[in-house]
């Protein structure tokens, strides 16, 4: 998740066919933990410096009958332009925080936290 300088709260999300979702990743075997992958994956796809993001929240989900940790980053960088930091605006954008419930509707979480 990135704040703006207007202090406006944003999730990235992957798009396709005009249907949004979480960033996910598939565990591969080359032993990395959930969180080195999606790091991985994060960093591959947004221009922000790995030691400019904290991990914010860890929750457990559930969706397709399979469980899945939840990753929620802040980034300390406060850019005036989000897509900026997209290295592939096609296949991610930012959808504000009061936008992202409609994408949890179809999971199970173990709890829901809340962001402003």
């Amino acid at each position: 998740m990135v704040t703006n300088e207007a202090e406006e709260t944003y999730f990235l999300v992957n798009t396709e066919n005009g249907t949004y979702s979480l960033p996910s990743v598939n565990l591969s075997e080359s032993g990395k933990s959930p969180l080195g992958s999606i790091m991985e994956v994060l960093l591959a796809h947004v221009g922000i410096e790995s030691e400019s993001l904290r991990l914010l929240d860890l929750t457990n989900m559930r969706g397709n009958g399979k469980n899945m940790p939840l990753f929620v980053f802040d980034s300390l960088e406060k850019p005036s332009d989000l897509d900026s930091l997209l290295n592939e605006p096609g296949k991610f954008a930012w959808k504000k925080s009061s936008e992202i419930s409609e994408i949890l509707t179809d999971l199970e979480l173990d709890s829901v936290p809340i962001y402003h």
